[in-house]
């Protein structure tokens, strides 16, 4: 019986065990490129008919456009249909493929209309772009037609194995197309990451920026506009930490069974985080009302310790302008006086001077003086005083010129020393 059928089966022992579908994709997968590659092969034919050639109204010379396209197959060496396998005759007349070239007959061919051979012929790249000037294919297929060298009421003959081979390509193209119009979930968490990340790029520059015077300036009118700005921050970091848990939540605990989607929702998330992390790092922290007060007050004493310093270092340069002033000054004069001194010693008015006055104080012309010791009249008592405040003067600059180092005047102002003195033991030596 069945019972014991089936027992008897499962005690029985199974041998090796292949898993083949490995190989059926890889053959699946070979054919679709093969069937994908003739399809277009179909395409492009479909296409130089309809908008390259001859019009129709030339027969002959359309037909050997046709034959130009694709070579025909010679209907002599076909005596019967490949499709249904009936033999041609008088009512079974024989056709020409116009995208194959092979011969069927009248009820194994189909006339395909103008439009919809132009809706095949319209590229997938065009259908469901992104940009905001993209076009549906009927609006492409309508601008396509008016390039027509057919007219629109004509038909293009083709086998069935034509015909399916484009209605599985029409039928890719609608699935592409649907593909491409409907957006997956965890897309439009991308989008909405995107907005979020730009607007966080936009105001954490200017956050920090308005903290960075808040603190420079102490000035508690910014206190409140910072706070704004902080919670404008807080709200798209929460919003976009929010938008990678709902991304890794989508597949629900099915991530062993969609491997792709479950790293692509994964990476979402793991972008969110690492950008909600590295941006918070870089937001400055907003100062408390206290802190602002501190600040202020920080600010103040800086303040009035720059302007005593500043006061300080003005008084510090007018001391330094006066210094140099009184030292040029007196330089000045020490200056005007070497240059009196100097213009005295070379006319020697001064010492003619006192000549003079000493002789009008002798009374009697002194016998010629020896050759070592010449007889000198004493000087008179004003005679005495003006050398007595010369020689002051003289040490008064000898003694300004040792402390200078002017080692000239130095000596030119003690040559004009010994010299007074010199007179001066002669005028008070006593004759022989």
């Amino acid at each position: 019986n069945m019972a014991t059928s089936a027992a008897r089966f499962a005690e029985d022992e199974c041998g090796p065990v292949r898993s083949l579908t490995r190989d059926f994709r890889t053959k699946r997968k070979q054919r679709k490129a093969t069937l994908d590659v003739q399809a277009n092969q179909l395409v492009t034919r479909l296409e130089k008919l309809l908008f390259r050639g001859p019009a129709p109204t030339n027969s002959a010379a359309r037909r050997e456009f046709e034959q130009s396209i694709v070579p025909w197959h010679d209907d002599k060496l076909v005596p019967l249909c490949p499709s249904c396998a009936r033999k041609f005759g008088f009512r079974r007349r024989k056709h020409h493929c116009r995208l194959c070239g092979g011969v069927m007959c009248n009820d194994c061919t189909l006339a395909l209309n103008v439009q919809a051979s132009v809706a095949l012929t319209v590229p997938n790249q065009v259908v469901g772009a992104t940009s905001r000037r993209s076009r549906s294919r009927k609006e492409l297929a309508r601008e396509r037609m008016r390039d027509l060298i057919v007219s629109e009421e004509d038909a293009i003959r083709i086998c069935t194995h034509c015909t399916w081979m484009l209605q599985s390509l029409r039928k890719s193209q609608r699935v592409a197309e649907e593909v491409r119009t409907e957006t997956a979930p965890v897309m439009n968490l991308y989008e909405e990451f995107k907005k979020c990340k730009t607007q966080v790029q936009k105001q954490l520059p200017l956050y920090n920026e308005h903290v960075s015077l808040l603190m420079t300036s102490g000035d508690i009118s910014l206190y409140d506009e910072g706070i704004r700005r902080k919670q404008e921050l807080a709200t798209l970091y929460k919003r976009i930490n929010d938008l990678g848990k709902t991304a890794k939540s989508l597949l629900g605990g099915k991530e062993a069974e969609y491997p792709s989607s479950a790293k692509v929702h994964g990476s979402l998330d793991i972008a969110c985080y690492e950008f909600v992390r590295l941006h918070t790092v870089a937001t400055m922290p907003l100062p408390s009302e206290a802190e602002i007060v501190e600040i202020q007050r920080m600010r103040r004493e800086e303040e009035q310790l720059r302007r005593e310093q500043k006061r300080q270092e003005e008084e510090r340069r007018q001391a330094q302008l006066e210094a140099r002033r009184k030292r040029q000054q007196a330089q000045a004069e020490q200056e005007q006086r070497m240059r009196d001194l100097q213009e005295e010693s070379a006319s020697s008015s001064f010492l003619d001077r006192i000549w003079a006055d000493k002789r009008k104080t002798t009374q009697q012309v002194e016998p010629e003086p020896e050759p070592i010791a010449p007889p000198v009249a004493p000087l008179a008592p004003e005679a005495m005083a003006m050398l007595d405040h010369e020689e002051e003067m003289l040490l008064s600059y000898l003694e300004k010129a040792k402390l200078e180092g002017k080692d000239d005047e130095v000596q030119m102002i003690a040559s004009q020393i010994e010299q007074l003195k010199l007179f001066r033991a002669q005028s008070t030596a006593q004759p022989r």
